[in-house]
Order: structure tokens, then C-alpha cells, then sequence
């Protein structure tokens, strides 16, 4: 079985030498390989690739023309480098959620690596992060293959999954209360007066949005059969590389015109790029929001939902939370040596704004 980073020779050794030049001042030679070699009890390769570890964190250089590192000049030393792998397709959800990271991290005196990767059926974590301390994966929406489980399961170095509920034992993740969202969602338009709530899988469907419509489905059956509620559910189809707020606007004009839709009155976005979706639709055939229809959306680090017109009501999670979590969590590991399971989880809160409204009493003559 292989050793763990912190158990590692290469970890302790950077550990230690980075200690040692913290003592050092600006632009004092850094010791020879042969002195470190000898101070340190390990091999060459061990001291080398511990002195380029520093000199990517920037804590050494070799100026022009010289063949001795020297100590650079400083104020904040990384404790540790962290690999954020994730997919290499875009996604403004992720990229917002790496911000968040990032800004605790740095705040922690972490430092980050971006990692990519197109397939997670031939990803090899180690390979990819072989150079930092820790690592945070983004999954895809595809299942976790069974050579990522057992990566998780037992980890080279400490790792942390991010947002995907799995039903592994062992594992370090850090997740939204996505069944929790769904039901907060809905139980604000049934306090409205809305018993026939349209949800939009306006994103592709993974653990989290599952878990949103499961919420959505647990508080709707609370006022309707089954038939009911399941003919509510719309989904856009969306699959990696979509434009979601395209196929979501599409998917709202072409139901909200069908003559055979359903009978509903609010509309539940699973993210908030379907609100803009749906902003656009609504806009486009003269359905006023929340005059005629009620909509709420749940929302990530973007925010997107605060720029609809009108301002959307959502649920959102502390995304501000979420980057310290990782960060903390990663720490703990580090400290301790030893991955141990550990899970957080982020619960939703109701900011109401103006996209949804009381449920206007029908016209009698």
C-alpha cells in the first residue's frame, strides 16, 4: 500500500527546509544540495525536488547567471499547495465556486494549481497533482469510475470531494443540503398560495440536481396525487458543454405556448441559469413575472438570480462558508497526517425578492 503525502520523505523534507529559510533573510544563499543532503539524512533527488517545490511557491530563485538559490523577498509563505482539479469544459458554476476557494486559501496562506482533465474514466489523480500537498476534485456529472472511488476511499494525499453526494465510506466532501433546497423552494410558493409548481432540471442531471428535485417532489406531494406532480417535472435536457441558458429558455417558450401544458402557476429553476432562461421567455410572450407566474431559483457563487428583472427570489447556500470549509478541511488533514472521514454540509436560506408573489384569487362575476 502505498505511504500517504505527509508520511512521505519528499513532504517532510520540504516541510523542514521551508521551515529552515524561514529563518533566512532576503537573499541569503539557500545551503548546497550536498549540505542539505547531509543535514537532512535523504537523497539527492529527495533535496532537488524539495528545492523546486520552493522555488514554484516562489520562497527561493536563482537569479541570472548564478547557480545558488537564494532566499526570495516575501511576506507570505504558502503552508501548503493544493491541486483543484476539475473538468475541462467550462462552467460559470464552477469557476465561481473555485473563487470562493481560492479567496479563503489565500487568506490561509495556501497557494493553488489548476488541474484539467476531459475524462474522468482516465483520470489519474496522482499523476496529476504528483507536486502539491492536498487536493480538491470536481467531478463531472458523469458516475465516479471505480478507480477514483478507491482513490478517494484511500488517498495518496489528503483530498476532498466537492458538491457530489456519494455513498462511499471514508471519503472527505464538502456538499450543499440539495434535498433541503428543493423542499425550502417550494414550501415558500405553497405559503404564496401555489399548489401546482413547475420544477426546471435546467442543468444536467447529477447528484445535486437529483437532490433538489427529490425536495421539490417530497413538499409537492404534500398538496398533490403523484400523476400530479410528476407531470410538473420539465426537464431541458441538458447535457456537458450545453449552453444551459439557451436549452432552458427554449424549453420555457416551448411549454409555456403548448396548449396541452400542464396547469401551473410558479416555476422552480434548479440553478439560476435557468432564470435566465426563463426571464427571457416570459419576457418574450408578454408573461409577467410574478404577476402571472411565480418564479424562484435556487443560486451559487454568481448570484446570477440578483440581476434577473425583476431581482429573482432564491435559495442560496454560503458560498463564502463553502470556500473556508474546503480550506479548513484540507488543513485538518494535513495537520492530523491522516485522511479521516469527515462531511459538511451546507444548509440552504430563502432570500425573497420580487419574482414571486401571493397567488391572485381567480375573477367571479
Amino acid at each position: 500500500m502505498p505511504k500517504v503525502l505527509q508520511q512521505t520523505k519528499h513532504f517532510q523534507v520540504t516541510r523542514q527546509l521551508r521551515q529552515d529559510i524561514r529563518r533566512l533573510s532576503a537573499h541569503d544563499l539557500v545551503p548546497t544540495a550536498a549540505d542539505l543532503v547531509s543535514r537532512y539524512d535523504t537523497s539527492h533527488a529527495t533535496v532537488i525536488r524539495a528545492m523546486s517545490s520552493l522555488r514554484r511557491d516562489g520562497v527561493i530563485y536563482r537569479p541570472a547567471g548564478q547557480k545558488r538559490y537564494q532566499v526570495a523577498e516575501f511576506t507570505a509563505k504558502p503552508l501548503a499547495r493544493i491541486a483543484i482539479v476539475r473538468p475541462q469544459y467550462p462552467s460559470a458554476g464552477l469557476d465561481g465556486n473555485i473563487r470562493k476557494i481560492v479567496e479563503a486559501g489565500h487568506r490561509m496562506q495556501l497557494s493553488f494549481d489548476f488541474k484539467h482533465y476531459e475524462n474522468m474514466q482516465v483520470l489519474d489523480l496522482n499523476r496529476l497533482s504528483e507536486d502539491e500537498d492536498a487536493i480538491i476534485l470536481m467531478p463531472t456529472t458523469e458516475p465516479i469510475p471505480p478507480h477514483i472511488q478507491k482513490a478517494l476511499v484511500k488517498p495518496h494525499k489528503p483530498t476532498v470531494l466537492m458538491t457530489h453526494h456519494v455513498d462511499l465510506p471514508s471519503i472527505c466532501s464538502v456538499t450543499v443540503a440539495d434535498e433541503q433546497v428543493g423542499e425550502t423552494a417550494v414550501s415558500h410558493l405553497h405559503s404564496l398560495g401555489h399548489t401546482h409548481c413547475l420544477i426546471l432540471l435546467d442543468q444536467t442531471v447529477d447528484t445535486t440536481i437529483q437532490g433538489r428535485l427529490d425536495g421539490w417532489r417530497k413538499q409537492m406531494l404534500t398538496q398533490l396525487s403523484t400523476d400530479e406532480v410528476e407531470s410538473l417535472v420539465l426537464d431541458a435536457q441538458i447535457k456537458p458543454f450545453d449552453d444551459a441558458r439557451e436549452k432552458s429558455y427554449e424549453a420555457m417558450k416551448h411549454i409555456l405556448t403548448d396548449p396541452d401544458k400542464p396547469n401551473f402557476t410558479a416555476v422552480f429553476c434548479t440553478s439560476d441559469t435557468g432564470a435566465q432562461g426563463i426571464s427571457r421567455a416570459c419576457y418574450e410572450l408578454g408573461i409577467k413575472i410574478p404577476d402571472d407566474l411565480s418564479v424562484i431559483s435556487y443560486t451559487g457563487a454568481n448570484k446570477y438570480g440578483r440581476y434577473c428583472i425583476p431581482p429573482m427570489t432564491t435559495v442560496e447556500s454560503d458560498m463564502d462558508d463553502l470556500g473556508e470549509r474546503y480550506c479548513q478541511l484540507l488543513l485538518s488533514m494535513l495537520k492530523n497526517q491522516m485522511p479521516r472521514e469527515q462531511h459538511y454540509q451546507m444548509l440552504p436560506t430563502l432570500h425573497v425578492r420580487q419574482s414571486t408573489a401571493r397567488l391572485s384569487e381567480p375573477q367571479t362575476d
